[in-house]
């Protein structure tokens, strides 16, 4: 009896050790309907994870749940009183903890939960400037000046092409903050963050009284033909210019209109630059490089852009409204706005 007891003792060892190495009996922590289609799980077995439904045909189907498709399986009602970051920003009231602040906005303000429990930064501000070209400020005074003979500076910088004469087409620009903070670059020789380097020297021959310094890549004008619908953004030109800037600053005010001194405008000069909003300035007639070469151009209807900033190197709240563009008729002494 005893061995007898021993051999059923020992038979019995060996088929759990049989069952083991099968994979046999317990499926090891696997749940059907747990989201996945485990290894010993197949569509007859366990259709709920292992069958495929449509994500977007409005039933929660075989093989979706509330994190691989809840447009289906609902894994929110929006405004149900529970969070849900899955699918949600915000509930209600609740806003994870978030605020206009960490979102980015350095103005303050108040952050709202929408309606569809996605931020509403509508209530953010952002201090920035905005410098945008007064459209109408291209025709104050348009002016074609034939045989003019460029100076030594002009020359130098490339706005001519060489000292012989040629014919200009004359206007003025006048530059915009309209957005919500002062755009300030200092003075000259010791321009301030983040904005360090922005005025490089000039050739001797472009003396000024801010050091022979210039913010390069200030503007650029061209001109469009006639047929041209989107001048704006047209790639072919008739003509091209460039304007640097030797001085910042701000001298008109009441914008986007330009009309009538602002009282409060006028803080900034030539050795502290900067421009408050809702001020102007403007880059007259007879500056150096204020105008566009049009020598050879037959009279007739045209298209002038003028683009401030075109690199984007200034930090502001909008950088898509940088350019405006007025329709001018050209004639052989005149230049008048359309």
């Amino acid at each position: 009896m005893k061995r007898h007891y021993g051999f059923a003792l020992l038979g019995g060892f060996s088929a759990l050790v049989s069952l083991a190495l099968t994979g046999c009996g317990p499926r090891g922590g696997a749940t059907c309907g747990d989201g996945t289609c485990n290894g010993d799980e197949n569509t007859a077995t366990c259709p709920q994870d292992c069958a495929t439904g449509t994500c977007g045909d409005g039933t929660c189907g075989a093989g979706e749940n509330s994190t691989t498709c809840p447009v289906d399986c609902g894994a929110s009602t929006c405004n149900d009183g529970t969070f849900d970051p899955a699918v949600e920003e915000c509930e209600g009231g609740a806003l994870n903890g978030e605020t206009c602040a960490s979102l980015g906005f350095n103005g303050g303000g108040t952050l709202a939960c929408s309606g569809t429990c996605m931020f509403d930064t509508s209530g953010c501000l952002a201090l920035l400037p905005d410098e945008i070209v007064y459209q109408d400020g291209l025709c104050i005074d348009m002016d074609v000046t034939r045989g003019y003979t460029p100076n030594g500076c002009e020359v130098d910088t490339g706005c001519a092409t060489g000292p012989g004469a040629i014919d200009i087409l004359e206007f003025t620009l006048v530059s915009e903050n309209i957005g919500t903070d002062t755009l300030y670059f200092g003075s000259p020789n010791n321009i301030a963050p983040p904005y360090t380097g922005l005025w490089e020297p000039l050739p001797a021959s472009c003396g000024n009284t801010s050091g022979s310094l210039q913010f390069w890549d200030y503007a650029i004008y061209w001109l469009c033909d006639s047929a041209e619908p989107d001048c704006a953004s047209a790639t072919v030109h008739v003509r091209d210019g460039w304007k640097g800037s030797f001085c910042f600053i701000e001298n008109f005010g009441d914008a986007p209109d330009w009309t009538g001194a602002n009282a409060s405008c006028g803080m900034y000069n030539c050795g502290n630059m900067g421009q408050q909003a809702g001020c102007a300035d403007d880059y007259y007639v007879g500056l150096d490089c204020q105008w566009v070469d049009i020598t050879g151009l037959a009279d007739g209807t045209y298209t002038l852009c003028a683009w401030i900033d075109p690199t984007n190197r200034i930090v502001e709240l909008n950088d898509d409204n940088n350019i405006s563009c007025k329709s001018f008729t050209l004639g052989a002494t005149t230049a008048t706005c359309n």
